[in-house]
Parts: C-alpha cells; structure tokens; sequence
C-alpha cells in the first residue's frame, strides 16, 4: 500500500547514498531501506507510535532500530546538511549563509525522560528541554542543538554555533539575528570564532557580534 508520505524515486535517488550498505559477512540484507525510510517518514508525519505501524511496513522493531543506527552514526544530519545546500543552491543562492537568525524554545518533557536530561526554564516556566535553532533568511533550518531547559540562551548560541562551524566547510556568516536574550560578554567570543570581519552591532538592534 502506498502512503502520502512514501518517498517518490526522485526523493529516494538523493539520500539513499547516505544508507549504510549491508555489513560484509553473514547473511544478506533482506531489509528493504527504502521501505523502512518510508515507515520512518511514517511515524515522524503522523505521529504515532513505533508500534502504531501499519503491517505492510518492515517491523516496527527493525525500522526503529535502524532509526537508532543512523541517528548514532549522524546519517540523518548528514542528509539535512546535503540537502540544505541543494535547496539553496537551486534557489540561485551560495550553500553556506551570509546571514543566521537565532532562537531557543523551552519544551515539556515526558515523564520518562532522564532526569539528567531535563531543567527547569524560570523564564518560560517549563521544565524539560531547550532547542536551540539556527535558520536562514529563506527560513530553513540550519542547525539545531538540545541542552536543558536551564541553560541560557547565550550558551546554548555558542554550542549551536560551534556546531555550525565546525560542519560547514568554508562558513561565510557575516550577520547573526537574535532578539535581547542574546546580548552580553558571553558571545563575544563569537567574534574569533568567524574572523575579524563580524562586528558587534549596536546593543539596539537585537543584532549579535
């Protein structure tokens, strides 16, 4: 049975270079990837439970656990950060940024949660997570980093902005967007990080070094 969020060939033909290929020895793969993308695509659209998969997909045992393997092997991000340049590149613009927006959204979470895992925002009075997100002025994720809930959000900048830094190959950010919460000493270090041409703005503009 076909879904709406099945990958079309075209879709598939531009990450299936990022699945690991069958280990050497043993028994051949008799997974069928695309259909276990095509559950994982699944179960992040709708929602539902790993268990929750409809029967003609793969097991849910067996997509999830490859959904772990290339989470831990940074397949998935590498799959974002590929297709990122190709969306901008097609859009008549350069792979890498001239310009970022930065923000942070505390969130809720569950009870099973680790409890290393979790803080408490006073600010938004939530106790859980905190995402801290880079995009682009076309509104596309950039990248994205995961702290407690209690970490401040000029931290949290840095450690999405070392992220950044360190996976793009030749990173051309000569302005970063951020609202008064990012304001302060602690992102002046920043400014070393890029090169002398990223000058702080005025305090006002909401604008970081």
């Amino acid at each position: 049975m076909a879904y709406d969020t099945d990958l079309t060939d075209e879709q598939w033909g531009l990450i299936k270079r990022h699945i690991p290929r069958a280990k050497k020895g043993g028994r051949p793969r008799s997974t069928n990837m695309r259909r276990v993308v095509d559950a994982i695509m699944y179960v992040v659209t709708h929602g539902c439970k790993w268990r929750g998969l409809p029967k003609d997909f793969p097991p849910w045992e067996t997509v999830y656990r490859y959904f772990a393997e290339l989470q831990q092997r940074g397949r998935w991000r590498r799959i974002h950060y590929d297709l990122y340049e190709r969306v901008r590149e097609e859009a008549g613009r350069i792979a890498n940024p001239l310009l970022l927006i930065i923000d942070s959204q505390s969130v809720k979470t569950g009870k099973c949660a680790s409890a290393k895992t979790k803080g408490y925002d006073g600010g938004k009075r939530v106790k859980g997570r905190k995402r801290h997100t880079i995009v682009d002025n076309m509104g596309l994720l950039v990248d994205v980093s995961v702290t407690t809930a209690n970490v401040h959000d000029t931290k949290g900048a840095l450690k999405v902005l070392q992220k950044y830094h360190k996976r793009a190959k030749q990173p051309r950010v000569k302005k970063i967007i951020g609202d008064k919460g990012y304001r302060g000493e602690m992102l002046k270090g920043f400014q070393s990080t890029y090169g002398d041409r990223h000058q702080p703005h005025q305090p006002t503009s909401g604008v970081c070094p």
